[in-house]
């Protein structure tokens, strides 16, 4: 294994107690060691993960609303001061050549600004104007088609919008630039689907804190099967059986 671009993120200590350094997913995790090229953050809504990556995304130099390195603007400035407590240990050999982050929540203005670039910046995304596509065909088509080299990749709910072949897709492009091109990634996600990566490293956040798991320990994933096993899961539910 060549090893990762990031070894591992450390916290510094913690101005104050408000947020969002009140989050107990995050108070209780003073480092993130990276040993697979692949990491998920998992988790359910209001624990911190988006936080999270936004924070390494930020501390990296990436635009708090996605883009590349070299890609900044800013439609509404939402981030936390948490990435100023971030400190990234890096692998002292290998550089990556590329980088970006992509998250769902900010993606129509990612690509408005990248729409209004012009038809050479186009070319880099596909040729096409990507307001022209659907949400989820907007990220794959810049992700199959911009994202090639060797890289550090941040990824928050890339599965939003997509189908399940899409994601199957996608992962299948996530294991091209790990495996051949050497990238890393970092992936924030509530897809049973791509967090089925093969030796991909799990890290679940929750209002005990945060541990690393296995994928049948996912709490969306049990419920996913409990659903898919069971065809009156649903119909109890309502029943409040």
């Amino acid at each position: 294994m060549r090893g990762n671009y990031i070894r591992s993120i450390r916290f510094q200590e913690f101005p104050h107690h408000k947020y969002p350094f009140n989050i107990k997913a995050i108070t209780t995790l003073p480092e993130i060691e990276f040993t697979t090229p692949v990491t998920f953050l998992v988790g359910d809504n209001g624990v911190g993960k988006s936080t999270l990556i936004e924070a390494i995304a930020v501390a990296y130099g990436f635009n708090p609303e996605g883009g590349s390195l070299h890609l900044q603007f800013e439609t509404h400035a939402t981030h936390s001061e948490l990435y100023q407590y971030l400190t990234f240990v890096r692998n002292a050999v290998l550089k990556p050549k590329d980088g970006f982050f992509l998250r769902s929540e900010s993606m129509y203005n990612l690509t408005s600004t990248l729409s209004q670039m012009g038809d050479e910046t186009l070319e880099n995304y596909g040729g096409s104007s990507l307001d022209a596509y659907s949400h989820g065909e907007s990220f794959l088509t810049l992700f199959m088609n911009h994202i090639n080299d060797n890289g550090f990749y941040i990824l928050d709910e890339p599965e939003s919008g997509l189908s399940p072949e899409a994601q199957m897709a996608l992962m299948v492009k996530i294991h091209e630039l790990a495996e051949v091109k050497g990238s890393q990634f970092f992936i924030a996600t509530h897809s049973p689907i791509l967090l089925s990566y093969p030796g991909a490293t799990i890290i679940q956040l929750s209002e005990q804190g945060a541990q690393l798991v296995d994928y049948d320990s996912v709490g969306f994933v049990q419920l996913y099967r409990r659903i898919m096993n069971d065809s009156d899961y649903i119909q109890r539910l309502f029943n409040n059986d």
